[in-house]
């Protein structure tokens, strides 16, 4: 259980860690070539699917006696909602943003693509044990 938790720490931070470098490259170097900030988001979510992906891959690969359903859905929530927690508290004190935009960030039909993210840090660790029992 002890490692359970120590990897889902590390894999929380190695996303953390992905999503703000995602965010910087976005920043720095896409909107450098297309001005467009809902379709540089959209380009970048594969990526993002990719390294989210990893990461439940190496937390199931690494926990693979004591992770249970119940435990890899635990684990996908509190990813996402510490994910969730961090990004409103880095806007809204770190970067001055308003809760009105923080909230609008997750509006999908706006082109927004973090909550898509979100559903999907939160869902892959179970769907990834899912698809290592079935192999």
């Amino acid at each position: 259980m002890k490692k359970l938790v120590i990897t889902s720490v590390l894999g929380f931070i190695f996303l953390t860690i992905c999503t703000i470098s995602l965010g910087i490259i976005r920043n720095n170097f896409v909107l450098n070539y297309i001005e467009n900030e809902i379709l540089a988001k959209a380009i970048l979510l594969p990526v993002n699917i990719i390294y989210i992906l990893f990461v439940s891959f190496l937390l199931v690969n690494l926990n693979k006696s004591s992770l249970t359903s119940k435990r890899a859905i635990l684990i996908g929530v509190i990813w996402a909602s510490l994910a969730l927690f961090l990004d409103f508290f880095v806007g809204y004190y770190g970067e001055n943003r308003s809760t009105s935009y923080l909230l609008e960030q997750l509006n999908i039909f706006n082109g927004n693509t973090w909550l898509i993210v979100l559903l999907l840090i939160a869902i892959m660790p179970v769907l990834v044990l899912k698809l290592k029992e079935k192999s």
